[in-house]
């Protein structure tokens, strides 16, 4: 009778013992099902790295003053294979003005990718022109901040390095591409992940200005002319180009009005002209004279372009 209790009590405590092994089994496979699921969901997306356009002027100023710096970004995570790429910029920069005067992550998983080394390769101008592998210890990716990274970018070959900035902003209106392009280390868990990024950059590295292209006098039909009536209005239509590839540029210009033979201009006309990135615009600044005679102008931008009257047409004025 005690040996069948007995029995009984072992094959009861054996049926649990199952059970409770085929409920771990369970919980634990679930686990590493929703691991792999999220390493593969993970591992579709890419890192979004950002960088800000201040923080890759304040870089590239530091090596034309022959500084080794570092490079703050932010990294994140995003879609697949995106990019990070400044858009066009209408308004002056506020870090250009002191000169003068996260991505949020939507939960994709209950466990926290974390993020370590990078793999990064910095371009100017399409060449590249430092790079290489960072390690950093494992670091969760937040959903409502970018992680932050300083990277150590040295250069070896300065000097042609500051050719390329010095060229490229002559160029551009003293825009600078930069771009990096890389990948960094992504763990869920214990399972690893390398994710692609790509960020570019136009920074200012001074104050940006326009080209002058042409100008001359017109009458109140848009045609050219070289003479007119004392009393008719007409104006100096002045054409303009924006080289840079993202940033409009703004400008303060100003035309002073001669008649040949006197010293002081009889008018001057001041006029504020934006003109969008990579395009050409002509603003007109009208003129009413009261006198006959010859009269000629020249045009100046503050801190840019001045041209004198030898390369202005003149305007002869008749009586009426």
């Amino acid at each position: 009778m005690l040996t069948q209790r007995s029995e009984e009590r072992e094959e009861d405590t054996r049926t649990i013992m199952y059970i409770i092994i085929l409920f771990v089994a369970v919980l634990v496979g679930r686990e590493l099902g929703n691991l792999y699921n999220m390493h593969q969901e993970v591992s579709r997306l890419s890192v979004y790295l950002e960088l800000e356009e201040e923080e890759a002027a304040r870089y590239l100023r530091g090596i034309l003053n022959g500084l080794d710096s570092e490079l703050k970004v932010g990294l994140g995570l995003s879609t697949t294979l995106a990019s990070s790429v400044g858009g066009p910029v209408t308004q002056t920069p506020e870090y250009v003005r002191r000169w003068l005067i996260s991505v949020i992550l939507s939960p994709i998983t209950v466990q926290q990718p974390e993020i370590s080394d990078l793999e990064v390769n910095l371009y100017l101008e399409e060449s590249l022109v430092a790079g290489g592998f960072f390690g950093f210890g494992r670091e969760k990716v937040s959903s409502i901040r970018l992680l932050e990274r300083r990277i150590p970018l040295l250069v070896k070959d300065k000097a042609t390095l500051k050719g390329l900035i010095l060229e490229a902003s002559e160029r551009h209106g003293g825009e600078v591409e930069v771009k990096i392009i890389g990948r960094a280390l992504v763990h869920i868990a214990f399972l690893n992940a390398w994710l692609p990024f790509s960020t570019t950059r136009y920074p200012l590295i001074r104050i940006p200005h326009l080209n002058y292209i042409s100008s001359g006098w017109m009458d109140l039909e848009g045609r050219g002319i070289e003479s007119l009536k004392v009393g008719e209005t007409c104006y100096i239509a002045v054409t303009l180009y924006n080289p840079a590839r993202f940033h409009t540029i703004w400008e303060n210009l100003t035309a002073r009005i001669y008649r040949v033979e006197e010293i002081e201009p009889i008018a001057t006309i001041e006029k504020t002209v934006g003109v969008a990135a990579e395009t050409r615009a002509t603003y007109f600044l009208p003129f009413t004279p009261t006198r006959e005679g010859v009269y000629i102008y020249l045009l100046e931008a503050q801190g840019g372009f001045s041209i004198g009257s030898d390369k202005t047409p003149p305007l002869e004025v008749r009586r009426p």
